[in-house]
């Protein structure tokens, strides 16, 4: 390597043997600078992950937990990042009456931003200005080795926000974040979301762009005790986009999680979820629904780990499935001994709409505690024969008569939606999707 390459990268200096097919990713483009003063903690994170990254690269196919999902879709020469952020012209909100947090190429743009007087929130390198500790979730990243994207996404630390509750401080109307980025960019947000004892907090967090870009995002969720968090994620990117997330939720004694995930459109998505729940009494549960046809490939990793006594943990996804495009669930529920009067359930259910679709499920339990309730479930088939023969034999054209079995099958997931416009959002994206297949069966 040149020096004049190593200089791109500043302080970046690669392991003495390296990936050849790791280091584009570091350097195409040049990291993004590290502003003046940024804390050691971030400088060192950084330093460190791109090591990792550097001596690892991208999942191999035969990787553990990589083995259904292709990155064929990743190629480093397709993306860049700017030096500048250029905002141009970003999509309304979606709420009516809502805060707003805008995020372009992975970068808080706090002009854009609407938000109420005493809400903390502040770029991530200041996150311990705001957050006591900060840096403990910051720098928690686990093993990087085993994820790469995660050593990827801290190699890049620069960019993303922190934001705050402090204790008993509740948001009275929705906060409403956008992730939108730009043809021809690899953004790399960190968010962290931090909430006090006795605060409460509704999110919607959209996830889209335009072109041929590629978002490798990292969130932690802490939740200190009895606080309340509704997260809510649509992701409806561009047809041609790669989106690699990592959500990572830490939760204390009392705390109340609920989560609802929608994954629209995108070539490739993978978005992980790691529950940590840490103290007694946790009440966490995620509610995942895909759409996904051509050759657009789903992927949802999740990890509920109990770490001590009557916590709570549910996993619910259903998607469908059409054309040659593939969904992997892999979703695992780990006790720990202490951990007892554990209840944990997790399932997976897959509609396929063609013969060349593909649905992989891997559900797991690890108990090591004696006193828990916990069980896993999945399915994958087609469409009722009989239930679309009732309806056919009653004069209703069969692509309307698919369409109707369809919605009736996902609706069940969305339903669990409590705020009625988010609901009607995630409605909207399946009568959208379906509309779009009529059309094409018409």
């Amino acid at each position: 390597m040149s020096k004049a390459t190593i200089k791109v990268v500043e302080t970046f200096m690669p392991p003495s043997s390296p990936r050849v097919e790791a280091l584009p990713w570091l350097l195409r483009g040049g990291a993004h600078a590290m502003p003046d003063g940024a804390p050691n903690w971030a400088r060192a994170l950084r330093q460190t992950a791109a090591e990792s990254f550097a001596a690892n690269g991208l999942p191999q196919p035969g990787q553990e937990g990589w083995q259904f999902t292709s990155l064929r879709h990743l190629e480093p020469q397709h993306y860049t990042q700017p030096d500048a952020v250029l905002t141009g012209n970003v999509p309304a909100p979606l709420l009516a009456d809502s805060y707003r947090v805008v995020i372009v190429d992975g970068v808080w743009q706090s002009h854009l931003s609407l938000l109420p007087t005493g809400l903390k929130i502040a770029p991530i390198l200041q996150a311990t200005d705001i957050v006591p500790h900060a840096e403990e979730y910051l720098l928690g990243l686990g093993d990087m080795a085993v994820n790469p994207f995660k050593a990827l996404n801290a190699a890049h630390l620069r960019d993303g926000f922190v934001l705050a509750l402090d204790r008993g401080q509740t948001l009275d109307k929705p906060l409403e974040v956008l992730l939108w980025t730009r043809d021809g960019v690899a953004a790399y947000p960190r968010i962290l979301y931090w909430l006090g004892e006795n605060a409460e907090a509704t999110v919607l967090e959209r996830c889209a762009g335009e072109g041929r870009y590629f978002i490798n995002a990292q969130t932690d969720i802490v939740l200190q005790q009895s606080a309340r968090f509704t997260y809510h994620r649509l992701c409806e990117e561009a047809e041609k986009a790669s989106h690699i997330s990592q959500t990572t939720i830490h939760c204390m004694k009392d705390a109340h999680f609920d989560a609802y995930n929608g994954a629209f459109a995108g070539a490739l998505m993978r978005q992980g979820y790691e529950f940590k729940l840490l103290e007694k009494g946790v009440y966490s549960s995620l509610t995942g629904i895909y759409l996904k046809d051509g050759q657009q490939i789903q992927d949802f990793t999740v990890l509920a780990g109990h770490y001590d006594e009557s916590g709570v943990s549910a996993q619910h996804f259903k998607g469908v499935v059409d054309d040659q495009a593939r969904a992997v669930f892999q979703g695992k529920i780990h006790v720990h001994r202490p951990a007892q009067k554990t209840d944990g359930y997790q399932s997976h259910h897959a509609l396929l709409l063609s013969d060349k679709a593909e649905a992989n499920a891997k559900p797991e339990l690890e108990i090591y505690a004696d006193d828990v309730k916990c069980s896993h479930g999945a399915t994958a088939g087609q469409l009722d024969v009989n239930a679309l023969f009732y309806l056919r034999a009653r004069g209703i054209p069969e692509h309307e008569a698919r369409a109707l079995l369809i919605r009736s099958f996902m609706a069940d997931g969305i339903d669990k939606i409590i705020h009625p416009d988010i609901r009607n959002l995630f409605f909207d994206r399946l009568d959208a999707w379906l509309a779009n297949r009529g059309k094409a069966a018409a």
